[in-house]
């Protein structure tokens, strides 16, 4: 330790991390993983916390070895998308855009919602492609007025049908 450079003595948390101690004698530990060093004080309660938030997928146990690989050692966690990514039909499509249009005016929403990035992401999110176009506002105001149009005479047509009717 005499020459200035950072001596590793031994590891931590069976081999997660590996102990060093600078030439004052301050110690540190280095993840195995990402090789990220973090202060150690004879605890190791943060490195646990380190490496289950930042690894939780590197795991050695049977029961998630199959998610990161063979091995289950893998040094990435993968990302959500990896799980979820898939491609919409043109029929989802349009039942998203149809319930959208009916959400919007059944419960009073702005048109405008449909611009917002936070709406946009939770739509990716919902039906797994994250190449999801959310329809724009004249889009949905067209659907919105056609879908009226079809409610109006729907309703229209029940009405010449009807022997009595009570409004109340």
């Amino acid at each position: 330790m005499t020459d200035g450079t950072p001596h590793r003595r031994r590891t931590l948390l069976r081999d997660k991390f590996v102990l060093i101690a600078d030439k004052e004698g301050k110690q540190s530990a280095e993840c195995t993983f990402c090789g990220k060093v973090l202060k150690y004080h004879h605890l190791a309660s943060s490195l646990s916390y380190h490496y289950k938030r930042k690894h939780p997928f590197t795991s050695t146990s049977s029961s998630q070895a199959g998610l990161c690989g063979d091995s289950g050692s893998n040094a990435y966690q993968p990302s959500m998308w990896s799980f979820v990514r898939r491609k919409t039909t043109a029929d989802d499509e349009h039942n998203i855009t149809k319930a959208l249009c009916l959400w919007i005016a059944q419960d009073l929403r702005p048109v405008s919602i449909v611009e917002d990035k936070g709406f946009s992401d939770v739509l990716k999110v919902a039906t797994g492609n994250t190449e999801f176009k959310v329809p724009g506002r004249s889009t949905i105001m067209e659907k919105i007025k056609n879908l009226y149009a079809s409610k109006s005479a729907e309703i229209q047509t029940s009405l010449v049908a009807a022997n009595h009717v009570v409004l109340a």
